[in-house]
């Protein structure tokens, strides 16, 4: 079982780096929560300009494709693929996990001053 796992070691050290991130990601949601007074349990109501807002779905986001990430790093594992091929994906989904949330401010922006833009050209009667 050990060598099955050896073979393998960059995709489990890449699962390892993703604990690490969701657990960062975890910690400053929480601390986001905290200092923006949310009541536990309820839904974040703030937009996108709010850095809690955005602290919470970088780890709703991340938590929606834990699983199915796990799922499949674990089969390509017990089917034995080519552990060269698992572990780039693997490190490919960390890194990209990793990197969403700063492409994802900057696509924000440009979305809201999109949407401004709409918004003020638009009709007095399509506001109603």
């Amino acid at each position: 079982m050990q060598e099955t796992l050896l073979a393998y070691h960059s995709t489990l050290v890449a699962c390892v780096v993703l604990a690490g991130l969701v657990t960062l990601q975890l910690l400053v949601a929480d601390v986001a929560s905290i200092r923006a007074k949310h009541v536990p349990g309820m839904p974040v109501t703030d937009g996108h300009a709010s850095f809690h807002f955005r602290a919470v779905r970088a780890l709703g986001n991340t938590n929606e494709t834990l699983g199915l990430f796990l799922l499949l790093a674990g089969l390509a594992i017990a089917l034995a693929a080519n552990p060269k091929w698992v572990g780039l994906l693997a490190w490919i989904y960390v890194a990209a996990r990793a990197g969403d949330e700063r492409r994802e401010g900057a696509r924000v922006s440009r979305c809201q001053k999109a949407a401004a833009r709409i918004t003020a050209s638009s009709p007095s009667w399509a506001a109603t």
